[in-house]
């Protein structure tokens, strides 16, 4: 399927017995990347990313380390639905996924931005950062680390896989 010039969808749905069952987007589509060695593992949601402030999102964190984000679901800023999107991506991180992010959806061109951009419009989190520290990298001055890879190569279609969670869909 992946030698072919199309994306593959995969819908989040398991049986037993002939009942179905929903699984949860994020959680396959983190299972998914890793067995893949995606490069990215790209959560579509209908909220800018990680806000540190519920409801506020100018409180956006662009940039967060398994060590942070860990630390923010002990504080329970990290809250709801934001708590599957997480745990998925930290699976994802530590089965091999080298970037991951929570994006908006909702925006125009999101993914392009998020992935082609210096500063992104979501939240990326990865296994470490440069600054083991949650707060914003784009007001402390520093852009986050690069999104685009520095080779010529055309990004493959095994390397980015994107849940759409709030359409029950994972690409």
């Amino acid at each position: 399927v992946l030698k072919r010039p199309a994306i593959p969808v995969l819908s989040p749905v398991g049986s037993n017995n002939g009942q179905l069952y929903n699984i949860n987007a994020d959680e396959a589509a983190s299972m998914v990347a890793a067995r893949l060695k995606a490069e990215k593992l790209v959560l579509l949601t209908n909220v800018r990313g990680i806000l540190r402030q519920a409801g506020d999102s100018n409180s956006l964190i662009p940039t967060l380390s398994i060590k942070n984000a860990k630390r923010l679901l002990e504080q329970q800023i990290i809250q709801e639905g934001m708590i599957p999107k997480v745990n998925a991506c930290v699976t994802a991180l530590r089965h091999g996924v080298k970037k991951t992010h929570i994006i908006d959806a909702t925006i125009p061109h999101a993914l392009l931005l998020e992935i082609f951009t210096k500063t992104g419009i979501g939240t990326e989190i990865v296994r470490s950062t440069f600054c083991e520290c949650p707060s914003s990298s784009r007001r402390a001055g520093r852009p986050r680390t690069p999104a685009v890879p520095t080779t010529n190569k055309t990004i493959k279609i095994k390397q980015i896989c994107i849940a759409l969670n709030f359409m029950g869909t994972c690409i």
